[in-house]
C-alpha cells in the first residue's frame, strides 16, 4: 500500500492501523510532514518507508522494488 498522510476523512497513520488488522503487503507513505516525530509515527504506525515530498520518483520505484514481495 502507498498512502500519503494528509488524506481528506482521517490519515495515512489511522488507514495503516486499520490495514495492520488485515495484514498484507509491506506500506510507505508519502508525506510533506518530514519532520523527525512524522517519521517516527510512521514507522510506529507500521509503514516500512516515509517518503517525504517533493517525490524523487526513482527513491519511490527503489522503496517499491525494496519491499516487494518475492
Amino acid at each position: 500500500m502507498i498512502s500519503d498522510l494528509g488524506l481528506p476523512d482521517g490519515n495515512g497513520w489511522d488507514l495503516m492501523a486499520r490495514a495492520k488488522t488485515r495484514g498484507g503487503a509491506a506500506s510507505i507513505a508519502i508525506s510533506g510532514y518530514g519532520q523527525e516525530k512524522d517519521l517516527r509515527r510512521s514507522r510506529d504506525a507500521g509503514f516500512v518507508e516515509h517518503i517525504i515530498k517533493p517525490i524523487d520518483i526513482n527513491v519511490l520505484k527503489n522503496a517499491i522494488e525494496a519491499h516487494r514481495p518475492v
